[in-house]
């Protein structure tokens, strides 16, 4: 399998290899350094640092070989819906997309908005498999992001971990749903990885006292004061 960062010296080593530029890599640096503040303290199902779930997320979508502006859209995809801004807010508000717009730009911006608001479960897989309307150029990074997430969070046996119930599951032999709206819609990278992290989850067993016991993400606050 691929090398799938999950922290941010090795997200950068792969977009150095990626050849980006040093504006882009700064912009990558900066998007860690705001994920690091808008999740201090959040994990996910698994326990898995949440900041390392987005780290692997951008590095899923890096060596698929997409652009810098959907790296690091994918490296803040959650930041709407999961992210403490201090501001006493929930999901999308204006100040938040104003703010996300005038740091990173509004490609970035308008991707992570588009994955905001793009439910996620087999209805809506199912629903993109049978159209024969072809995805735009914001709707295909979007979808890529999305199964950039998924890919992260299978990674390693993620959601087996997890007591998260499967919402997209294959069926008796037959190619993940995924995989196959990913060839759908010409994202051949991404069917590929997951295919394996899936055939790795599916073929692992793992012992239940590894379980976390939680089935959404959750904060831990520090005790001290």
């Amino acid at each position: 399998m691929i090398s799938i960062a999950q922290t941010n010296l090795q997200l950068y080593r792969q977009l150095i290899a990626c050849r980006w530029s040093d504006r882009e890599l700064k912009a990558a640096r900066a998007a860690y350094e705001l994920a690091m503040e808008l999740f201090p303290c959040r994990f996910r199902s698994s326990g898995k640092p949440f900041v390392s779930h987005l780290v692997g997320t951008a590095s899923v979508l890096a060596v698929c070989d997409f652009p810098p502006d959907v790296v690091i859209a994918g490296l803040l995809h959650a930041v709407y819906l999961q992210g403490d801004f201090l501001d006493g807010e929930k999901g999308i508000t204006e100040k938040r997309r104003k703010f996300i717009a005038q740091k990173f730009g509004k490609r970035v911006e308008g991707a992570i908005a588009g994955y905001s608001k793009l439910p996620w479960d087999l209805s809506v897989v199912t629903k993109l498999l049978g159209t024969s309307t072809s995805l735009g150029e914001l709707e295909r990074k979007i979808l890529a992001i999305r199964i950039a997430n998924d890919i992260d969070d299978h990674l390693d046996c993620g959601m087996v971990l997890s007591n998260k119930t499967e919402k997209i599951e294959a069926g008796n032999g037959e190619p993940h749903p995924l995989s196959r709206l990913a060839i759908r819609n010409e994202l051949q990278q991404l069917s590929e990885l997951v295919d394996e992290v899936y055939a790795d989850q599916y073929e692992t067993e793992l012992p239940d006292v590894l379980r976390s016991g939680k089935s959404v993400s959750f904060d831990i606050k520090s005790t001290n004061s």
